[in-house]
């Protein structure tokens, strides 16, 4: 947790492309990409890289300091650094053997060279040194580092979703009449609206596919109250029934 690993090739120095995917011996094929203003432990693997397929192995690194430092890619003349570490420990045993130390992205540097871009490339140095400085050997990669999003902002407030219209509110009555044997109207009353209903929705059912169609209507102008249905001939046995649906 809070940790970010990088492999190095220990024979890759001088500015090539020296990272490898993990602890194999395989080139890395992405740029790794870090978040402004991210701080955490930087692990740094110096490896050998083996045959094609096998895994490397730690390399025979022992250098007395580690310098970390990054500037824009596309301008290695600034003046100042987007960010650094320099108080790298060795840590870790066998094949887990590495050097670690915090680094933090959140700088005024690194805020003032972003601008308004979303990413930006940064040029990165990891420096070995002898005690005295008088022999170095620099390892250099790319670094892409992306814009944060959260930056401690408030949570924003829950909106309210907005009451519908009440004319897109559509209210239905509905109900069911059994109708029996030798049935030619049916009346459906008590609606208790304010006003007669917009529509009446009717549809008679049959109790088999083999049983005659009838037809059926509203008698008239359907009222606050009710209305009344009439059917094309008297049901020829029970089982018939009335569906009906009032939209007001």
């Amino acid at each position: 947790m809070f940790e970010y690993s990088l492999y190095i090739d220990a024979d890759r120095p001088g500015g090539r492309s020296c990272l490898l995917e993990g602890k194999t011996s395989a080139p890395l094929g992405d740029t790794p990409r870090v978040v402004q203003a991210d701080a955490f432990v930087l692990k740094l693997y110096f490896r050998k890289r083996m045959s094609a397929g096998s895994p490397s192995t730690p390399a025979p690194v022992s250098p007395s300091a580690i310098i970390l430092a990054a500037k824009r890619a596309d301008d290695l003349s600034a003046t100042t650094l987007l960010f650094s570490a320099a108080d790298f420990s060795p840590a870790g045993e066998g094949d887990d053997r590495h050097y670690e130390a915090i680094l933090n992205l959140h700088t005024p540097e690194m805020d003032a060279a972003f601008g308004t871009d979303k990413t930006m490339l940064a040029r990165v140095d990891i420096e070995l040194q002898n005690a005295d400085n008088t022999r170095r050997l620099t390892y250099q990669f790319d670094l892409t580092v992306v814009r944060q999003v959260y930056g401690g902002e408030a949570t924003p407030t829950p909106g309210t979703p907005p009451y519908p219209h009440p004319s897109l509110i559509i209210t239905k009555i509905r109900g069911t009449i059994n109708l029996d044997e030798g049935s030619s109207s049916a009346t459906v009353e008590n609606l208790g609206l304010g006003a007669p209903p917009a529509q009446v929705l009717l549809t008679l059912r049959t109790p088999s596919a083999e049983a005659p169609m009838l037809a059926c209507a509203v008698a008239g102008a359907p009222t606050a109250d009710g209305f009344v249905v009439v059917l094309s001939a008297p049901t020829p046995s029970v089982g018939y029934k009335l569906d009906w649906l009032v939209i007001p």
